[in-house]
This record gives structure tokens, C-alpha cells and sequence, in this order.
């Protein structure tokens, strides 16, 4: 609970090097991002704990350049941005969207029930070659009618997240369903947890 509820940003503020950026406005920082939109804008090791990265909300769809109150604030815009990317223009062609296809990493990671047991990547084929006309050069299909296909479903598995231990806190719980807007979560196919439902 406390993790989700700790606001998304450097308790220490900004670090004296971005103080000494002359044209914050239009300077370039890590990652392509503007001065407003992360801190810190200099550093570019990142990818080290010693050197974490905060993205500012941008203001598309809540006001631009305060740090997210929450995790769970920047799970939502970062949701709405990617179901946003179909609305893009193309530069090339402005009479053209882009297509989306919206994938959970959970879905990648399992096979379906039904009798054809194919896994969650089949579906993500099929998919785009339904919307594009274009068919795969690796030919799924006829990867799973084969009887012995094991090794080759296997390389259609996603690997599963690594398993919570134990239970959840059920104050955890709680807050989390008081504070994710599960309106946009539904968009990308989740809900709240059946479980517990007197939390």
C-alpha cells in the first residue's frame, strides 16, 4: 500500500545540474523528453537504481509538469496515451490512422481452453493479419496442428510474471479499488478482483 500511495517523484527535488540548464524551455532531456515532462532532465544512466527516473504528467490529460500524486495516476495516463496512438496522424499520409491492437501481457502468457489450445500470441497474429490483409510468413496454424508441438507452443508463451506470495493486505486492496479508475481500465479488459468483496 505504501508503494502505490507515495507520490511518483525524487524527494529531493531536482538535482543542481538541471538548475544550471540555461534554456529549460527548450532543452532536450534524457529520453526525448521536455524539462517539464521528467526528472531528473540531465542524467542519462537510468537504467541503475542509483539513478532513478521520474515522468512529469504531461498535460493531456491532467495538468503538465507536477509528479504524478501516485503510481496508480500514472498507470491511467499511460493507458489513455497508448489507446490514444490510433488517433495519431501519419506523417506521411494524414488520411491515415494508425491501427491498435491491444494486447494484455497476461493473455501472452497463457493457452486457451478451448480444443485447439492455441497460446495468446496466436491470437495477436491473427489479429493483425485480419486488420492488415497480409499473412504471417511463420504459419501458426499449421505450427499447432501438428500432434507433437510442444517446443513450438512453447516459443508462442509469453513467461508468466513472477507469483505474488502469500495474500494480498486488505488494506491494500481496498485502496487500490477506491483509487484505480477502473473506467480505463475496462477499456484494456480489467475490472476489480472478485474476491474479498466486503473490503
Amino acid at each position: 500500500k505504501t508503494f502505490v500511495k507515495t507520490p511518483w517523484t525524487d524527494t529531493e527535488g531536482r538535482p543542481e545540474s538541471d538548475a544550471l540548464l540555461t534554456d529549460q524551455k527548450s532543452h532536450q532531456c534524457q529520453f526525448n523528453f521536455s524539462f517539464n515532462q521528467v526528472i531528473p532532465c540531465t542524467t542519462s544512466v537510468s537504467y541503475n537504481s542509483n539513478y532513478p527516473v521520474y515522468e512529469l504528467i504531461h498535460g493531456n490529460f491532467t495538468p503538465a509538469g507536477e509528479p504524478y500524486s501516485n503510481i496508480v495516476q500514472l498507470r491511467r495516463d499511460k493507458i489513455l496515451n497508448f489507446l490514444n496512438v490510433q488517433n495519431w496522424k501519419q506523417t506521411n499520409n494524414s488520411d491515415k490512422r494508425i491501427g491498435l491492437i491491444e494486447v494484455r501481457y497476461e493473455d501472452l502468457t497463457k493457452i486457451s481452453d478451448d480444443d485447439n489450445a492455441k497460446p495468446g500470441l496466436f491470437d495477436v497474429f491473427a489479429q493483425i493479419e485480419q486488420r492488415t490483409g497480409i499473412k504471417s510468413k511463420c504459419d501458426i496454424d499449421s505450427s499447432f496442428s501438428e500432434k507433437d508441438t510442444n517446443n513450438d507452443i512453447d516459443s508462442f508463451i509469453a513467461p508468466a510474471p513472477i507469483a505474488s506470495s502469500g495474500t494480498l493486505d486488505p488494506k491494500y486492496v481496498s485502496w487500490m479499488r477506491r483509487h484505480v479508475e477502473w473506467e480505463v481500465e475496462a477499456r484494456v479488459g480489467y475490472e476489480p478482483t472478485k474476491l474479498n468483496e466486503n473490503l
